[in-house]
């Protein structure tokens, strides 16, 4: 697993010209799903609000109509830099073929779809990646956005689905889904031979993936295996003498580690206080 480089980009119709080292896979995470009226009849992540009174911006909320066009002819959109080619849908294939062809130019082997479970939206971004990935030996994974499925997204869809243990149980046949729609296919991220998941966290907690992933019944595929799995761990560092420690640790990490998995950092963590220096 020491082959594994995974670089935590935010695609939103830019990539930066990175390319792999020493022989590492280079994968990137895909946040979704975005839309168009022309092509979807609805706009997706393009329009978005939140409230935002507890953030240290000074703004009170988030609202972004993607419908309203400026007179620059831009739409009001939810991105920090406007992209290149304009409004896109995540479903046209024809933009996601630019996508993955620019991906390869930059030294990618593929993108991880930020994905909550088989009922979310997010799967039909992900299908329509694999139709065209397939195309180009391109891969296509998933970092797992667990805790979409323990809020009350999937009770809304699924009304049985409504406790934790439910949720759970719901958790274990989505990581069969994955073993048979992602890490078995031709598009599946493989390093040394082995598919690789990443897990965001927020949703299923240690104790519960102990007492239900190692006694679930998977069905592997002949040839086939259980993904290596990475965790998000958030841990915070310190600086000492304006260098960066990393903190060591943790009892989270600690947990997962037990579990088998690979407890791995997000972002980096902010650490520098917010002054006329670093204001940002």
């Amino acid at each position: 697993m020491k082959q594994l480089l995974i670089l935590l980009l935010l695609l939103t119709g830019y990539l930066s010209p990175l390319h792999a080292q020493n022989g590492k896979k280079v994968y990137a995470d895909y946040h979704g799903t975005r839309y168009t009226r022309p092509h979807d009849g609805k706009l997706g992540r393009w329009s978005y609000y939140a409230n935002t009174e507890k953030s240290t911006t000074g703004r009170q909320s988030l609202c972004y109509n993607a419908d309203l066009i400026g007179a620059d002819g831009r739409h009001d959109i939810t991105a920090v830099t406007y992209p290149a080619v304009g409004l896109y849908s995540a479903l046209d294939p024809d933009y996601i073929e630019y996508q993955i062809l620019s991906a390869k130019a930059a030294g990618i082997n593929g993108f991880f779809i930020e994905w909550g479970f088989p009922e979310h939206e997010s799967d039909l971004l992900l299908k329509a990646m694999q139709q065209v990935a397939r195309k180009y030996d391109f891969e296509i994974g998933v970092n797992w956005c667990d805790g979409w499925l323990y809020y009350d997204w999937i009770t809304k869809q699924v009304p049985s689905i409504r406790t934790r243990a439910y949720k759970t149980q719901h958790f274990a046949r989505s990581m069969q889904y994955l073993i048979d729609e992602v890490f078995s296919g031709p598009t599946a991220p493989l390093v040394k031979g082995k598919p690789v998941l990443c897990i965001f966290g927020a949703g299923i907690q240690p104790e519960e993936y102990e007492a239900t992933i190692p006694h679930y019944p998977f069905r592997i595929p002949k040839g086939g295996s259980f993904p290596n799995i990475f965790r998000r761990i958030v841990e915070w560092g310190k600086l000492v003498e304006d260098r960066y420690v990393p903190a060591p640790p943790g009892k989270e990490s600690k947990d997962w580690s037990a579990l088998g998995m690979v407890p791995s950092p997000w972002i980096p963590a902010r650490i520098r206080p917010m002054d006329d220096k670093y204001p940002l």
